[in-house]
């Protein structure tokens, strides 16, 4: 019984984890090529 509704959190908590993942995931790469993509364009601006 108890080690059944550990397996069910665990699989819960894991189900979570990876929503998360594929949520935040994309969004933080997204934010990384963003800032990225800002700075060499300051860059070029201050240089140019």
């Amino acid at each position: 019984m108890l080690i059944k509704q550990l397996e069910h959190d665990v699989g819960m908590f894991g189900y979570v984890l990876i929503v998360l993942l594929v949520i935040v995931g994309p969004l933080a790469y997204f934010a990384g090529v963003d800032s990225r993509i800002d700075e060499k364009s300051r860059r070029r601006r201050f240089t140019g």
